[in-house]
């Protein structure tokens, strides 16, 4: 089969002649005809131009906000406009890898672990709590103002919990409020929930290790993440001081 390009121009009556329709025998096509044709073809350029820079920068912006809407029925977020994507590599926790996090419990490390979520629980405004899937109460004393807590803070709040726990030798009553079973229960439940919500996809790639003559999983790779810092910042800019749960307001958002 000869291709476009091999035939001499002599064959053929003009370069546009591939994108013109086929000459009926016997009738040839008019100038008005071929120049709505080329003024379709110009149009037609200029919406795919179009197109594809509205995607790039469709595509900029939503990597400058680190947002990629893949799910389109996704729970709000208040946070969602600070949320930002880096790469973290993940420490083993063995050896020379232990972090400050580890070890029994100990004044300076309890300190690092509530620093991590002791800030406590934060504000949003009205306007943002009209938004949210599960409704929340205002705080008393703060018109306009509604309390929520990034469930990261409750998750590190049970993981510092169960820590504790694993450290203590004291014999706590099932229904102490932090300490008992019943909370210690909760909190590695709503772990395992919220692992499984997440699910972390990122491959760990496994590799021979002479020394043993075995293959070993390897814990030490890069993890996509959440800005965890960007977060925390927000939460504490936004932490509520003081919060009278024993206090009701009434508050139409709630039949929305």
């Amino acid at each position: 089969m000869e291709r476009f390009h091999d035939l001499p121009v002599s064959d053929r009556d003009s370069v546009d002649e591939p994108f013109l329709p086929q000459k009926e025998k016997g009738k040839t096509v008019s100038i008005n005809e071929y120049k709505k044709l080329r003024r379709l073809l110009y149009y037609s350029g200029f919406i795919i131009v179009s197109l594809t820079v509205a995607c790039i920068i469709l595509a900029v912006k939503l990597e400058h906000t680190g947002y990629t809407p893949f799910f389109a029925e996704r729970v709000y977020s208040p946070v969602e406009d600070i949320i930002r994507y880096e790469n973290v590599v993940f420490s083993t926790g063995f050896g020379h890898e232990r972090t400050e996090y580890q070890g029994p419990p100990t004044p300076e490390r309890d300190a690092l672990w509530d620093d991590l979520y002791g800030f406590g629980i934060s504000r949003i405004p009205r306007e943002s709590a009209s938004k949210l899937v599960n409704k929340t109460v205002p705080i008393p004393g703060e018109p306009g103002q509604y309390v929520i807590q990034l469930n990261v803070f409750h998750q590190l709040h049970c993981l510092n919990m169960i820590r504790k726990s694993l450290y203590s030798d004291v014999e706590y009553p099932p229904d102490h409020e932090l300490m008992g079973i019943e909370h210690i229960e909760h909190c590695y439940d709503a772990l395992r929930q919220s692992l499984m919500c997440s699910a972390d996809v990122t491959p760990l790639p496994w590799q021979w290790v002479e020394e043993v003559q075995e293959a070993k999983e390897v814990a030490r790779v890069a993890h996509t993440c959440r800005d965890f810092e960007a977060v925390r910042t927000w939460a504490k800019e936004n932490a509520v001081i003081h919060f009278d749960r024993k206090t009701y307001v009434p508050d139409d958002l709630q039949g929305h």
